[in-house]
């Protein structure tokens, strides 16, 4: 059975500007590889 996630877009304005949050990737797989390593925060469900 596969695992289930979820995710949300944060974002604000500021001024006439769209800021988002995003997430970076952690553990040693993504040493190293900062610019494909961002993602939408999300968490699992046990």
């Amino acid at each position: 059975m596969g695992v289930t996630s979820a995710g949300i877009l944060l974002f604000r304005l500021a001024g006439e500007e769209i800021e988002v949050l995003v997430a970076h990737m952690g553990g040693p797989y993504w040493t190293g590889k900062d610019e494909a390593a961002w993602t939408i925060p999300k968490g699992a469900a046990g």
